[in-house]
C-alpha cells in the first residue's frame, strides 16, 4: 500500500506497461492478421524502450547500500527489481514461443545485450548477502533479497540459460568484465551462496531448474559441467581487491560454509551431481535439490 496508492506508482511501471505489451501482442496480433514478422516489428518500439532503459535499472537495483524501510520510506528497488525480471522474462517467452525465432534472442545484439547483462546483473546480487560470515565486515548490503523480486529472477535466469551456450558465453564475459577473472566458477559461487543463506528457502525451490538450463548450456557435456561446480566452490576475490557485495577481498564467493566443508564432502557433491545429470529427467533434477539443500546446510528455515 505504501509502494502502490491513489498518489503513488509504482517503482518500475512503465517497465511492467512494456511487458503487458509484448504479453498482450499475440492476441492483438491475431485480431489484426498480422504474422510473425509484422509481430516482431509491432514489438520494436517496447524493446526499444527497455534498452534505454537497462543501464539505470541495473545500476539501481545494484546500488550496494541498504535502505530499512518505514512508516515513511519503502525501498523501491524490490519493486523495480521484479518489474524488470518479469518483463524480461515476458520478453524471451514472447521472442521463442509467439515469433517463434529462439535464435534471434543470441542473433540480435540489442536483445542479446539485454538478456545477458540483466542476467549477469542478477547473479552479482546474489553476492550481495554476508550469508552467515559472521566476520569483521560481515554486513549486508544492497536491497534485501527476501521477496518475489529474486523468484522472478529466478525464473528469468533459467530462461537466460536455456537459450544455450552463446548466452552463457556472454553472460560469463560480463562477470569476467567486472571482476578480471574467470567467469564460468562466478556463476556455480552465486548460486550457492543464495543456496546457503542467499536467498529464501522458496527461491530456492527453482535451483533444480536454473542447474538443469546451466547444463544445457553446457552443452550437456558432464565433464564440463562437472568442473564448474567444483571450481564453483573453490574461487575466490582477489586479496587486493575491493569487497564486492558480501564478498570479502580473499573470501569465497560462494560464502563462507564452503570454507568449513572437507574436500571429500566437495567431491562426494560433484560426483552425484555428474550421476543425475546421466538421468538428466525432472526426477533427478528434484534429486538434485536434495543433495544441494544437504551441501547448502540443510533446510532452512522460512524467511518472511
Amino acid at each position: 500500500e505504501s509502494v502502490i496508492g491513489e498518489e503513488t506508482l509504482s517503482a518500475g511501471a512503465l517497465v511492467r506497461v512494456m511487458g503487458e505489451i509484448l504479453k498482450d501482442l499475440p492476441k492483438r496480433a491475431h485480431r489484426l492478421g498480422l504474422d510473425q514478422t509484422q509481430m516482431l516489428e509491432s514489438s520494436r518500439n517496447s524493446i526499444s524502450v527497455l534498452q534505454q532503459s537497462m543501464s539505470t535499472v541495473l545500476q539501481t537495483i545494484l546500488i550496494d547500500s541498504p535502505m530499512a524501510s518505514s512508516n515513511c520510506s519503502v525501498d523501491p528497488r524490490p519493486t523495480l527489481c521484479e518489474a524488470w525480471f518479469l518483463t524480461l522474462f515476458e520478453l524471451i517467452q514472447f521472442i521463442r514461443h509467439d515469433v517463434g525465432h529462439p535464435q534471434m534472442l543470441c542473433e540480435d545484439p540489442i536483445l542479446k545485450q539485454i538478456v545477458s547483462e540483466s542476467a549477469a546483473a542478477g547473479l552479482m546480487l546474489l553476492l550481495f548477502p554476508s550469508v552467515n560470515n559472521k566476520g569483521k565486515g560481515a554486513v549486508d548490503v544492497g536491497m534485501s533479497l527476501d521477496g518475489p523480486h529474486m523468484l522472478a529472477f529466478m525464473d528469468f535466469l533459467g530462461s537466460s540459460f536455456a537459450l544455450g551456450p552463446s548466452m552463457l558465453q556472454t553472460i560469463v564475459s560480463h562477470l569476467e568484465k567486472t571482476f578480471g577473472m574467470s567467469g564460468i566458477p562466478i556463476i556455480g559461487a552465486a548460486l550457492f551462496r543464495g543456496g546457503s543463506g542467499g536467498l529464501p528457502p522458496w527461491a530456492v525451490e527453482c535451483m533444480p531448474s536454473v542447474f538443469s538450463a546451466l547444463f544445457g548450456a553446457f552443452g550437456k557435456e558432464p565433464s564440463v559441467y562437472g568442473k564448474m561446480l567444483g571450481e564453483s566452490m573453490e574461487i575466490r576475490l582477489d586479496a587486493n581487491a575491493a569487497r564486492f557485495g558480501g564478498v570479502l577481498p580473499g573470501t569465497l564467493f560462494a560464502g563462507p560454509l564452503f570454507k568449513k566443508l572437507s574436500v571429500k564432502t566437495k567431491e562426494e557433491f560433484v560426483q552425484k551431481s555428474l550421476e543425475l545429470t546421466v538421468l538428466d529427467t525432472g526426477d533427478a533434477w528434484r534429486r538434485f535439490k536434495v543433495i544441494l539443500k544437504q551441501l547448502c546446510g540443510g533446510k532452512k528455515k522460512d524467511s518472511g
